[in-house]
This record gives C-alpha cells, sequence and structure tokens, in this order.
C-alpha cells in the first residue's frame, strides 16, 4: 500500500529543537517548492504548485504564493490580484532548468526601502515575462515587464541589493546554451522600475 506523506513545516532552534511545526497540504509533496524569508524574519513566503479543478482550468496546475508568520507557522494569506476581485495570482512561475533543478532564487524579499515587497516572476505570454511585487498581506502591489527577453530564455533568479533600489534578474536562455546567462539590472524611482 503506498502511504500518503503528509509535508510538514517547522521552525528550530539553534540546537536543532523544533520550535514550531504545521502540516501543509498533502499535494505540496508532487512539485518543487520555494520559501523565502522576510529580512526581519516575520515572515516566510512559499510557492508551491496547486492543482486546478479539471472543469475550470482543463487539469492545470497553479503555483501560489502563501504567506506565514515564523513565529506560529499559521498562514496567513495567499497571493492575490490588485484589481479587488480576490482572484488568486495566476501564471506564476518557478521553472525547472534543462536538468530538472529548480531555479533557487525565483522569489525575493525587498527590504522597507520597496515596503518590503516580495518579487516574483509571472508569464504574461510565450514571449514576455513579469516581475511581479506582492505586499506582506498577499496583495499584488504592481509590476514590470522584462526587457530584451527572447523566446527560450527563463528567469533563474531575483535579487535585490542592500538597500532595495536594485533588482537583478538572472536569465537563462534554454535554446541557446552557448550565450551563458545575463544579468538584468533595474532601478526603482517613485515606484516605477527602470
Amino acid at each position: 500500500s503506498s502511504e500518503q506523506r503528509i509535508p510538514i513545516l517547522m521552525t528550530m532552534n539553534t540546537n536543532f529543537e523544533i520550535l514550531t511545526e504545521t502540516e501543509l497540504p498533502t499535494h505540496c509533496t508532487s512539485e518543487p517548492m520555494e520559501i523565502c524569508w522576510k529580512a526581519d524574519g516575520t515572515l516566510l513566503a512559499i510557492s508551491s504548485v496547486d492543482p486546478v479543478d479539471i472543469s475550470i482550468d482543463k487539469g492545470c496546475k497553479r503555483r501560489t504564493i502563501r504567506f506565514y508568520s515564523s513565529e506560529t507557522l499559521e498562514m496567513k494569506c495567499t497571493g492575490r490580484t490588485e484589481d479587488g476581485s480576490g482572484k488568486i495570482l495566476t501564471n506564476i512561475l518557478s521553472l525547472p532548468d534543462e536538468r530538472g533543478e529548480i531555479g533557487t532564487h525565483t522569489l525575493a524579499w525587498g527590504g522597507s526601502e520597496v515596503s518590503e515587497l516580495l518579487a516574483c516572476v509571472r508569464r504574461k505570454s510565450k514571449k514576455s515575462r513579469d516581475i511581479i511585487f506582492l505586499e506582506p498581506n498577499g496583495l499584488q502591489h504592481g509590476n514590470f515587464n522584462l526587457k530584451q527577453f527572447v523566446i527560450g530564455d527563463e528567469v533563474i533568479g531575483l535579487t535585490f541589493n542592500n538597500p532595495s533600489d536594485l533588482l537583478a534578474v538572472t536569465l537563462r536562455n534554454k535554446d541557446t546554451h552557448s550565450r551563458g546567462d545575463r544579468v538584468q539590472f533595474y532601478h526603482r524611482c517613485n515606484y516605477h522600475w527602470y
């Protein structure tokens, strides 16, 4: 008999004693997850894949970002659109590379200089990717389109600098391996990214 394993999220102290633990949805074991801690340690964001009702989305899977309190591991909110509809964000990416390994930094939490926004990648179309920002309450708060994006490019890393006014986006093209990885830098000014 195949036993369903229940994924557990836990925090430990420096002596590896468990401080808090909580169960995650069982479907979280079937796909790679990504965890990103807020700089002050009060929240963590987990990006995981959820199955979607086949009658609604033809059996597609949807990557969802959930926010948890780091002290209690209580789920606080889920990433939602900024239009007031309350819809869960769609087309969030965290794609594996050609070896099947997940991108290690496709979530990045900015500091207080950018209102402590979480950056992530959304597929806009086959030829386009957006960087979107989520507030600690899970609501989307702005986005920008990646420049010089070509078919075959995938975002494999997002990193803020210390004051969070620069965001580095690392791209890898799966079709033209000889090009190597590229890094694009975006600067924030008056809530706009250049």
